[in-house]
């Protein structure tokens, strides 16, 4: 009987992330906490609320075990930045279970979300952010409406209205934020993130920073609207974190002009306008985000329409038209380089007798896996492709004829072995010929190449099959 024992070393590692995690929640919510606080116009709830939509954010991006220790801490962050800023503490505990209570319905639909929904990839995923974030904000608004009565002296309804649309304006301003931002390792090992050429995103920025200037200058709460088309611009140029992170910088520059009266909010009814405002930045994060998010729902299908006409459907193999076209480019690069290149052409023995006496599916699944076998044995810069029903070709740039003949042996070997399981249970194997030709890269023509690599294939097939014949290109070069 086997033991089955834990490893205490990654058990330890794993204690380690959890309470880093858990300690940087703290930290994190109390100082957005603390920064929302100061935004405080007297009399009236924060202007600036980041706390929650990141607390939101980092909940549903953590792991599920973590959420209740990370949810502990950030009550007491809650607490302790109220607390700091001048609450009482009730009003503290009960501000504060609001919060939670918000970020927890939050969290709650986005679960039940399709992660690409969630997380912005598609266009309807902005919509479910909408609901998911005006549920979290009236729930919360309900859970402190008494706090907020006695903070600010307005109605149970306007106070209500007031602290729903304030969390709706704050989650939408941030929340993207958190959802779309690359994981830390892939950040760190710029895998996954990067910023477009300077040139290609000057224009943009410069419109929005003019649209803000323009702004504070007309100061009315109405011109809060005016960097709308800038953020669209950008939107259509950049990825939905780049976007999240641009209107994130807007809408907390715009609160904080407020917050300083850089801004005119006008009029006497102060609670109205900054409600007022909060709408406004709601909905005008919300176009933003949604054009970047179906601008890269439509790149990605772009892309994937491409794959899928450049490939092969069952090896994924480059098609022969999509081969010649990368093998042409690629033979004209080495040939700037005075690099050599090889070219294999490899043909399955004896295919048609797998078709006929077992089925055309059994075919197939011989097919799919030579082709897995060939893609084992080449380098990340050949070009593979079929470029027959059971024929495929290979260029191998910047390599020595031994080695382009030891990849052909290395191929041929690997399918010699390969063991192909029917779904009767009947077990085939199979063998390649395989003709290889190899000369300096600006010597030969691609057709050339082939055309000489098919006469090897010729010298194979009638020297009994399951071999490689090397045919010498013109100005070889010595290996």
């Amino acid at each position: 009987m086997t033991e089955l024992r834990s490893d205490p070393a990654r058990a330890g590692r794993g204690m380690r992330h959890a309470a880093f995690f858990v300690l940087a929640v703290f930290i994190a919510i109390f100082i957005a906490a603390i920064l929302g606080g100061l935004s405080r116009p007297l009399g009236f709830l924060a202007t600036f609320w980041p706390a929650n939509a990141l607390l939101a954010g980092l909940l549903y991006r953590a792991d599920r075990k973590l959420r209740w220790p990370a949810g502990v801490v950030a009550t007491f962050a809650y607490v302790i930045a109220d607390v700091l800023i001048g609450d009482d503490l009730v009003t503290a505990l009960w501000l504060s279970a609001a919060n939670i209570a918000g970020v927890a319905v939050v969290v709650a639909v986005l679960d039940r979300l399709d992660p690409q929904d969630a997380t912005l990839q598609r266009p309807q995923g902005v919509l479910y952010l909408l609901i998911a974030t005006a549920l979290g904000s009236a729930v919360a608004g309900l859970v402190g409406i008494s706090s907020v009565v006695n903070v600010t002296g307005q109605a149970p309804a306007a106070g209500w209205m007031s602290w729903a649309a304030s969390e709706l304006g704050n989650y939408l301003s941030l929340l993207p934020v958190v959802l779309t931002a690359p994981p830390l390792n892939g950040f760190m090992e710029r895998q996954q993130f990067t910023l477009p050429p300077l040139h290609s995103y000057a224009p943009q920025l410069l419109a929005l920073f003019a649209s803000f200037v323009l702004t504070i200058v007309v100061r009315d709460q109405v011109s809060i609207v005016f960097p709308i088309l800038a953020l669209l611009w950008c939107a259509l140029s950049f990825p939905v974190f780049v976007t999240a992170l641009l209107v994130m910088f807007y809408s907390d520059l715009a609160m904080f002009s407020v917050k300083f009266d850089l801004i005119s909010l006008g009029g006497e009814d102060l609670g109205g306008a900054i409600m007022s405002v909060h709408l406004a930045l709601a909905m005008v994060a919300l176009g933003p985000i949604m054009v970047s998010s179906t601008n890269a729902a439509r790149n990605a299908l772009l892309r994937q329409l491409e794959r899928v006409a450049r490939h092969d459907a069952l090896t994924n193999a480059l098609s022969r038209s999509a081969f010649y076209e990368a093998a042409e480019s690629l033979l004209a690069t080495t040939a700037r380089t005075n690099g050599n290149a090889a070219v294999l052409v490899l043909d399955v023995d004896h295919f048609k007798r797998v078709n006929d006496e077992h089925g055309h599916p059994a075919g197939d699944k011989t097919l799919v896996a030579i082709a897995a076998a060939i893609q084992t044995a080449i380098r990340q810069s050949d070009i593979f492709g079929r470029v027959g029903g059971e024929e495929f070709a290979l260029l191998l740039p910047n390599i020595s004829m031994r080695e382009s003949m030891a990849i052909a042996e290395r191929i041929r070997g690997s399918v010699e072995k390969l063991l192909v399981f029917l779904d009767d249970g009947e077990v085939l194997q199979t063998t390649l010929s395989v003709g290889v030709t190899h000369a300096r890269a600006e010597a030969l023509e691609l057709d050339q190449f082939i055309g000489l690599a098919d006469r090897a294939l010729y010298l194979a097939k009638g020297g009994g099959r399951n071999r490689v014949v090397f045919l010498e290109g013109k100005a070889d070069a010595k290996s």
